[in-house]
């Protein structure tokens, strides 16, 4: 037998020959027999088995949104031997495929179907496997805050909601959403929504809120200017600080030295007025 790996041959008691093919499908095996110069050739073609197990490779895959995945099949027999096979079927409910019939199909995903799972499924008779595609939200992506601008009191607080689209106009709710502030607090740092809070001592001036998407490719961070509004303290320092000045020059007018009488001659220079302001 040849190639030695065809199979075995076994002498009966009468003479016979017995042979037992291998585990070598798909290749040709030459028997000869010989005697004298006579040489006698059969060749036997080992078939493959039945089919008995079908799957999709890959069987996950992760592609963004507008892209393709392709995948392929593998059929083979109850010894485990691969078949190469091309009447595999594909279908698809959620993905455009470039053939229904073959060993290999490419599934492309529609702009719309960030974040979904798609399954692309391969059939060969009575045998079914699928694979599943997750599909990602495609960026780069673009962030705005709402509301887009906000003015709040000293120590007082604004709610924001960052929102999210991809290359494609899609909302994404649920982008990694990351805050900060160059003033004032934060209720958190993460998540679409936050609570900023306006420092107490921020008089007319400007903090500005800005939120990203977190290891993503972005256009725009989204970004919002708060003006705090004037401290209320301001005025009534200015008005006890005035109050306590009129009451020291209403003091000072009253002990002011009196002008002399006629004929009446003062000793040294009037003193100075002197007073104190103290406010609370």
């Amino acid at each position: 037998v040849t190639p030695g790996s065809c199979g075995l041959l076994a002498e009966n008691a009468d003479g016979t020959r017995v042979f037992t093919v291998g585990d070598s499908p798909g290749i040709p095996c030459t028997l000869s027999a010989r005697l004298g110069s006579l040489t006698l050739r059969s060749t036997v073609m080992v078939a493959h088995g039945a089919p008995a197990s079908l799957t999709v490779n890959p069987a996950n895959a992760s592609v963004a949104a507008g892209q393709s995945a392709t995948f392929s099949s593998e059929v083979r027999d109850a010894r485990s031997h691969v078949l190469t096979l091309a009447n595999v079927t594909w279908s698809s409910a959620c993905a455009n495929l470039s053939a229904t019939t073959g060993a290999g199909v490419t599934a492309a995903l529609s702009n719309t179907s960030g974040g979904t799972t798609c399954t692309v499924t391969a059939r060969l008779g009575g045998l079914s496997a699928t694979a599943t595609v997750t599909v990602l939200y495609a960026g780069p992506f673009s962030v705005t805050i709402e509301p887009s601008t906000a003015s709040v009191g000293n120590g007082a607080s604004q709610e924001f909601t960052a929102k999210v689209k991809d290359v494609f106009g899609n909302l994404v709710p649920i982008a990694d959403v990351r805050w900060s502030a160059t003033c004032g607090a934060l209720s958190r740092t993460t998540g679409a929504t936050v609570t900023y809070t306006a420092p107490s001592d921020l008089a007319g001036a400007t903090c500005k809120v800005t939120a990203t998407v977190a290891g993503s490719a972005q256009v725009n961070d989204g970004s919002v200017s708060v003006t705090a509004g004037m401290s209320i303290l301001l005025p009534i320092i200015l008005i006890a600080v005035a109050a306590g000045v009129g009451v020291g020059v209403f003091k000072w007018w009253r002990k002011r030295p009196k002008k002399p009488a006629p004929g009446v001659h003062l000793e040294g220079e009037p003193e100075a007025p002197k007073f104190e302001v103290e406010i609370r």
